[in-house]
């Protein structure tokens, strides 16, 4: 009997559920449960190993999940080992797949819908983004018919191809907003004009085309029932106006309620929504797809989001799966029509890209960034899948098997195709080359002192204010802040990004922004220049975010914020930003500094009144006493700064400075020349701080460890802020005797790691690592502390791995270290 004829039927026998053993002579795969899971489990793994395989160049999920359906079906499996393909795909679970991974899409959908976040996107939506957009839809269609109507008019006629041009247009007009947000994470082109212009109109022609697609399914034709198209549009509108209804009056109640009750109710509520649909005779996905876009923003969506992402990125292949167990790539060009097919396709692919970058460059765009954002608006997804499947299951669709495995595959091709042309076309600005030390010391009295403060969440914000509010900002050297709010984007992330991509550096809702709200009003009545910055990367490239962002700028200091876990969540999220902290650690172009949050919580209002200084010695250390002096001239800022020595140094603390000034020409080495700078600093603080009764200076002598450790629980009590340098190089091993044990976070160093101990009262620790001017060599025995004009070096160490490695560190033509001497506070 002929597939496809109504009497067609399939006998799937005495299918069980549950098996009863291996042991009773049960075979596992003969049930359905067990062979789920072993499908669930293959699936999985071929995917994720698709998904290592080709992230070098960052092809989007969706196409590894097109692969993996290929290579598990009878263009790869099916042809090598038939035989395990009936074992593991056999026509009785295709049944439970088909329904599992419909499930998944239906949720995938209603994502979407809440991903998009229609109240606040109607809103920004800007003229060139609405023109773009507009551009983006019509010119596929226009450039698909024009190009296969030219294609069966030259070609012979056994090439020609009988696809319909709406097929070819509907396929690149699409822009599937998510693959587009996942390319613009990892290629790192959210601050390129091209990225958010399209972003911005990826965002208006989902709109768009959400809209359209309901009315043309709606609207089709039925054979023998004439008025079931006003039927469907009719009961589409209700259905329209009670969601939203609903939206406005119940769902606005729970926005923010993120309980059990809340979230099985919505849930229940997408499955009805979507049989209600079914029920219409729309397709279950319109109906999950209007709810996500009615759901307000607030904490219950942002529940949501987290919680279905992960699961329905588990479940979405399996319906992929599918397809490919019905699809053979060796079949895909048996006839010429297939390679008519392509040509068109090729050129509906230029067509669109050079339209969109003519529109754009109408507003003052250039052409490669028009046609790069051309390029963007024909990324594939999901939706295109769904589309495809529906016409090609269409009873009156024009869309052969030949033509729809060519569709589908071309997916992969077109990702693949835009994340090569992103690397061909578009150059990333180079690095600023560091040709000077850019550090706190370095920062002169008359030029702005220029701080990038990153945040990951509004916890942090207080804590940094009340830093700033402690350190001295003048009209001749005010503080230039670049308030850097990081976001972590998952592969998968849409709506922060859009949100972000429509905001960025702008002052639109600043009511609403907790991070702009703190820093508006010390703007207005100190000498604080506030720039803002969002960034959305991922945990893996975000310190190139931040390193990237503090040369732009020619920020002297970062402040990269740092807090310990308080549950399950943070706990996650701080072992992260931790990674984060080290890389950035060891590739910044400026001096860092850790802000460890700790005490009371803070108000925008209060600063910080008592801080503590901790100098062991070497070029951290320094650092750190450099920025303390910038808090000792602020006004109700108290200063005290402890130099801790051996005790075996005792005898010779009332040395003068005269007995250890350097001799132009002279040469010191090792241990002893850092400890000749340290003391030319401290000597320095304390000319510079000379009268200030609000800023002391003390030298304590100790023995061995717990000496030191007595010293600083001492002075905990007292102060609410402690500064210190991430490493000392010359420390006296004795004095730290028995203090090895506190390294469990090596990005704060030892005295950081010691402090935020649970030992120690809770007070803010601010760690500080100097920046150095790399240049790495093989003398490291001897270096000139000369005044003359010769080039100058350095030592200072580094221990971001636990070990001290040597950083060399060349001065310029003028001494780096004279540099530090006259120039650093």
């Amino acid at each position: 009997m002929e597939p496809g004829s109504p009497l067609e039927t399939t006998c799937f026998g005495n299918v069980t559920v549950i098996s009863s053993g291996l042991w009773l002579g049960d075979n596992p795969l003969k049930s359905t449960f067990p062979l789920l899971c072993l499908q669930l489990l293959v699936v999985t793994l071929c995917n994720r190993a698709l998904h290592c395989l080709f992230k070098p160049v960052k092809l989007a999920k969706v196409s590894t999940d097109i692969l993996t359906s290929l290579l598990l079906g009878p263009t790869a499996l099916g042809r090598w080992a038939p035989a395990m393909t009936l074992e593991l795909f056999p026509e009785s679970s295709k049944v439970v797949l088909s329904t599992l991974g419909q499930l998944g899409m239906l949720y995938w959908f209603f994502l979407m819908g809440v991903q998009l976040n229609v109240g606040s996107q109607l809103k920004r939506i800007e003229k060139k983004a609405m023109v773009v957009a507009v551009a983006g839809i019509v010119s596929p269609f226009l450039v698909g018919h024009l190009s296969l109507s030219a294609a069966n008019t030259l070609v012979p006629e056994s090439m020609r191809t009988d696809i319909h041009a709406l097929y070819v247009g509907m396929y690149y007009a699409v822009p599937a907003l998510s693959v587009l947000a996942n390319t613009v994470i990892q290629h790192k082109i959210l601050e390129t004009p091209f990225g958010r212009l399209a972003l911005s109109s990826a965002t208006c022609a989902q709109l768009l085309l959400s809209i359209v697609f309901q009315i043309v399914i709606s609207a089709r034709r039925t054979p023998g029932y004439p008025s079931a198209p006003l039927w469907r549009i009719t009961f589409s509108c209700i259905y329209i106006a009670l969601v939203f209804g609903l939206s406005r009056f119940a769902l606005a109640r729970i926005r923010n309620s993120t309980s059990e009750s809340s979230i099985s109710f919505i849930l229940i509520t997408v499955a009805f929504a979507a049989a209600v649909t079914e029920v219409n005779g729309v397709h279950t996905t319109t109906g999950a797809l209007i709810f996500g876009l009615a759901m307000p923003n607030g904490l219950l969506a942002a529940a949501f989001i987290k919680k279905l992402e992960d699961v329905v990125a588990l479940i979405v292949p399996l319906m992929f799966t599918m397809t490919g167990q019905r699809m053979d790539l060796a079949e895909m060009f048996t006839g010429p029509q297939g390679w008519t097919l392509l040509g068109v396709l090729l050129v509906t692919f230029l067509g669109k890209s050079i339209a969109v970058g003519l529109v754009a460059s109408l507003f003052n765009y250039t052409f490669v960034d028009g046609y790069l954002t051309g390029v963007l608006l024909t990324s594939k997804g999901l939706v295109d899948t769904v589309m495809l499947g529906l016409s090609a299951r269409a009873k009156a669709s024009r869309l052969g098997a030949q033509s729809f495995m060519i569709l589908l595959f071309g997916i992969i091709v077109n990702n693949l195709v835009i994340s090569l042309l992103i690397k061909l076309l578009h150059r990333s600005a180079a690095s600023t080359a560091n040709t000077s030390c850019r550090t706190v010391q370095h920062v002169r009295s008359d030029t702005p002192f220029r701080i990038l403060a990153c945040f990951h969440g509004h916890q942090m914000v207080t804590t940094v204010v009340s830093l700033l509010k402690a350190t001295q900002a003048t009209p001749k050297s005010p503080i230039k802040l670049s308030a850097l709010h990081l976001i972590h984007a998952s592969t998968r992330c849409t709506t922060l990004f859009v949100d972000a991509n429509n905001s960025l550096n702008s002052d639109e809702d600043d009511h609403n922004d907790p991070i702009r709200i703190a820093f508006k009003s010390q703007q207005s009545t100190r000498n604080i220049i506030v720039e803002h910055f969002t960034r959305l990367s991922s945990y893996s490239t975000m310190d190139q975010d931040i390193t990237k962002l503090a040369a732009e700028t020619d920020s002297a200091f970062i402040i990269v914020p740092w807090q310990q876990h308080g549950s399950d969540t943070a706990e996650s999220s701080g072992k992260h930003f931790r990674s984060v902290a080290l890389k950035i650690l060891t590739s910044t172009p400026c001096s860092v500094g850790i802000l460890v949050s700790r005490g009371l919580v803070r108000t925008c209002t209060d600063a910080f009144r008592h801080v503590a200084v901790l100098f062991f010695g070497g070029p951290d250390d320094r650092e750190a006493l450099a920025f303390a002096a910038r808090m000792g001239k602020q006004e109700g800022t108290t200063v005290n700064v402890v130099r801790v020595l051996p005790s075996s140094q005792l005898l010779k603390s009332d040395r003068m400075a005269e007995q250890w000034m350097p001799i132009p020409g002279m040469y010191v080495d090792g241990d002893d020349r850092e400890k000749v700078v340290d003391d030319y600093c401290i000597g320095h603080f304390q000319m510079e701080m000379a009268g200030k009764k609000s800023v002391s200076y003390i030298e304590k002598f100790v023995s061995c460890g717990p000496e030191t450790v007595a010293l600083i629980q001492s002075m905990s009590q007292d102060h609410e802020l402690f500064i210190v340098g991430r490493c000392q190089p010359t420390i006296n091993l004795g004095i730290i005797s028995g203090m090895e044990e506190w390294h469990e976070f090596p990005e704060l160093g030892l005295m950081g790691d010691l402090l935020v101990s649970p030992d120690f009262p809770v007070v803010s620790v601010l760690v500080v690592q100097q920046h150095v001017w790399r240049k790495y060599g093989s003398d490291t025995s001897v270096r000139s502390l000369g005044r003359g004009k010769q080039s100058n070096a350095m030592g200072a160490w580094d221990s971001s791995h636990g070990n001290l490695h040597r950083r060399q560190v060349a001065g310029q033509k003028d001494p780096g270290w004279q540099w530090n001497l006259h120039l650093g506070f």
